[in-house]
């Protein structure tokens, strides 16, 4: 249900920006330019939202994606090496087969952004105060921090109770519109774009979801008859 939301959000943005539609394409330039007189008239502004945007780049997420599946890599060959002549026994276990998806759903995930810019190919707006390479929607920054944050609150699940999930669950929320917040007062993105990122992450992660969920359903041994 949240995936079908998101994606019909990311439609209606998307119909929205190719169509130049008025009110948002007001919306997207007036935000660009207040933030770039705001970025114009304090020292501290690009700093302060650079760094945001590489604490929470996408990169950032693979890296960990990338040290989660060498953890399990190494896991496997070690129980692999102890269970050597005693009986076959699965390996896989609840946290495994939760970290694998996650990790390989953030790795695999930067082609998405990449495929619908090339194909949108929406020019930066020009006030942006840094640069930033290839166009504009959706923010692969937005995208990429919704995945990963929502792969590592998956992976998290296990531990605590409900009111530590809570208090993750919003950390992970407020970092998600941190780095969408730090895009836009950067200026290298309209707030649609940020939006139209999020929400296709949203629906990346819902079809991960699912077909993480039909594999480890597949996976399971047939009731003997």
């Amino acid at each position: 249900m949240v995936g079908a939301a998101a994606a019909a959000v990311f439609v209606l943005v998307l119909t929205a920006v190719l169509s130049g539609w008025s009110p948002l394409s007001h919306l997207d330039r007036a935000v660009a330019e207040t933030a770039a007189r705001w970025g114009q008239g304090a020292v501290w502004w690009v700093p302060v939202w650079a760094g945001a945007s590489v604490v929470l780049a996408p990169w950032t997420f693979r890296a960990l994606a990338l040290v989660a599946l060498l953890v399990l890599v190494v896991r496997h060959r070690s129980s692999r090496v102890r269970s050597v002549g005693r009986p076959s026994r699965a390996v896989a276990s609840p946290t495994s087969s939760v970290v694998l998806p996650a990790a390989v759903a953030v790795i695999v995930c930067g082609l998405v952004p990449v495929t619908v810019k090339a194909l949108v190919d929406r020019p930066r707006p020009s006030e942006a105060l840094v640069a930033a390479a290839q166009s504009s929607f959706p923010s692969a920054h937005a995208f990429g921090a919704v995945v990963g944050v929502g792969a590592v609150l998956a992976v998290l699940h296990r531990w605590g109770g409900t009111s530590a999930r809570r208090w993750r669950s919003a950390a992970g929320v407020l970092a998600v519109l941190l780095v969408c917040t730090a895009r836009v007062m950067l200026a290298v993105h309209y707030v649609s774009d940020v939006v139209a990122g999020a929400a296709l992450g949203i629906v990346w992660l819902a079809l991960a979801w699912v077909a993480s969920s039909s594999r480890r359903g597949s996976a399971l041994p047939r009731a003997r008859m």
